[in-house]
């Protein structure tokens, strides 16, 4: 999988990813810190058709396990499905930080904070 970080954004200026690939385009926004939020996510395949789209909302909750959550359930989406050669697009600081930390070998000792990430990480 590949990482890039960028927030999600209208068909007419997304970019498609390379032939063979899909890309999975990750958001989330709240009012407030804790506050009533939400996450969203759109798989898309190389000529820009929507394959798979979901939206949660929540009360409440936290931008730090906002971030996780959005992530963990993009990655369990592409588990449930066995999906592979994807380009995840994200804009989420604590998740991009959490998945470079993973990918250099950080012990999870070390990446406590982001437990909830590191475990569907390891799954795909």
């Amino acid at each position: 999988m590949q990482f890039n970080r960028k927030t999600l954004i209208d068909k007419s200026s997304w970019q498609p990813p390379s032939h063979g690939f899909l890309k999975f385009n990750i958001d989330r926004a709240s009012k407030g810190n804790p506050g009533e939020a939400g996450y969203r996510g759109v798989l898309r395949d190389n000529e820009g058709n929507k394959l798979i789209i979901f939206h949660i909302s929540l009360r409440d909750e936290t931008n730090n396990i906002l971030d996780l959550m959005v992530m963990e359930s993009c990655l369990e989406v592409l588990f449930k499905h066995n999906i592979h050669n994807v380009i995840i697009e994200v804009d989420l600081e604590l998740v991009i930080n959490s998945v470079k930390r993973i990918n250099v070998g950080a012990t999870p000792e070390k990446i406590l904070e982001h437990w909830q990430l590191l475990q569907v990480y390891q799954r795909i």
